[in-house]
Order: structure tokens, then C-alpha cells, then sequence
């Protein structure tokens, strides 16, 4: 009886080594590798794969005061809001001078590192162009209307814009074109230069 009994043993145990044996084993999947790279899209280096922020390039031809002052005239001039005698308050988007290089420089020196007449906009350190800082440039939050999406007016910040004025603020404005509002925001981001 006791062979019996240390044979049963012997079978138990060597039941239980196969059958551990042949369970799979929960096989345990690394976590994908972090992916290292520029995750801004309008960046010439940006990487739609990339899951941990790194630098940035942008191309700075493309970024000049020249090509983001017409689209402050086609947007912003074409009724009394911002041209060169605007209400109160208001900054000249317009610019006067004999010459379309004075108008450009009389608009740049009306918007650049200039405090906003807005009370919110101003406690909060707000710049009407802030170079290198979008998110602080008040006229950037002011046509942002979403394109970036963590950028928006808070309360006693006015209107978002272009629009006319008058048209209530209730009323969506008429948007600035995401391409325009792309090389706004790089020119801001490379220090708003002239």
C-alpha cells in the first residue's frame, strides 16, 4: 500500500509539472518606446508619430513681418475698427506714412510690445504681439477663434475678431485663414521680427 500510495505521489506531482509546464504563459507587452520629436505641424521637423516633445524647427523664410502685415490689412483694416484713425482704444493696423515701408513700420511699432487697452488682458501681463509667446499676444488670442485649442478669450477680453463693429459678439466672426493664422503664430514664436 505504501508503493501504491508514493506512486500516486510521483503521478501527482509530475501531473502538476506537465500541466504548469503546458500553460501558457501570460506573456507580459512592453510598452511602446517613447518617440522623441517636434509635434508642433507647421514645424518643417514635425513628427506625426512622435510621443514626447523635442525641438522644433520652422522655416523662417516664411515668417517675416513682410508676409503677416498684409494679412493684418485684408483682415482687420476693411472697416473703421483698425484703420489709421480707429476708436478709441483700438490699435492702427492700418499705419500712415509716405511710403508702404513707413506704413509697415508705424504698425509693427502700434502692435509689437505694446500693453493692450484691455483691462483683462493687460493684469494678465498680455502684450498685443508678445514675441516668442503666442499665447500671451493679445491680438493672436483675439483671431484665434480655435486654431490653437487651448487658446481662449476669457471673460472681459472682448470680442473674438475680425469682425466689424457692428456686429455683436454673440455673432461668430469671420475667420482668419488657418494658413495666415499658422504664419502669425511662427512669426510670434521667432520673436516677431521686423
Amino acid at each position: 500500500m505504501k508503493k501504491t500510495l508514493l506512486k500516486l505521489l510521483v503521478l501527482a506531482f509530475l501531473t502538476v509539472i506537465i500541466i504548469d509546464a503546458c500553460k501558457k504563459k501570460e506573456e507580459v507587452k512592453p510598452s511602446p518606446p517613447a518617440v522623441k520629436g517636434c509635434m508642433d505641424s507647421t514645424a518643417t521637423n514635425y513628427n506625426p508619430n512622435a510621443t514626447v516633445s523635442d525641438t522644433c524647427i520652422y522655416d523662417t523664410s516664411q515668417n517675416t513681418w513682410e508676409k503677416v502685415y498684409p494679412i493684418f490689412q485684408t483682415r482687420c483694416t476693411f472697416s473703421v475698427c483698425h484703420d489709421n484713425t480707429p476708436p478709441v482704444g483700438l490699435p492702427d493696423l492700418q499705419g500712415t506714412g509716405p511710403t508702404l515701408a513707413d506704413s509697415m513700420q508705424a504698425v509693427y511699432d502700434n502692435i509689437v510690445n505694446q500693453i493692450p487697452s484691455n483691462d483683462s488682458a493687460r493684469s494678465k501681463g498680455y502684450k498685443l504681439i508678445y514675441p516668442g509667446d503666442y499665447c500671451r499676444s493679445f491680438l493672436f488670442r483675439k483671431i484665434n477663434n480655435g486654431f490653437v485649442a487651448d487658446i481662449s478669450l476669457d471673460v472681459g477680453e472682448g470680442c473674438p475678431m475680425p469682425k466689424t463693429l457692428t456686429i455683436p459678439c454673440s455673432t461668430p466672426p469671420f475667420p482668419v485663414d488657418t494658413n495666415d493664422l499658422k504664419l502669425i503664430r511662427q512669426w510670434i514664436l521667432l520673436g516677431a521680427l521686423n
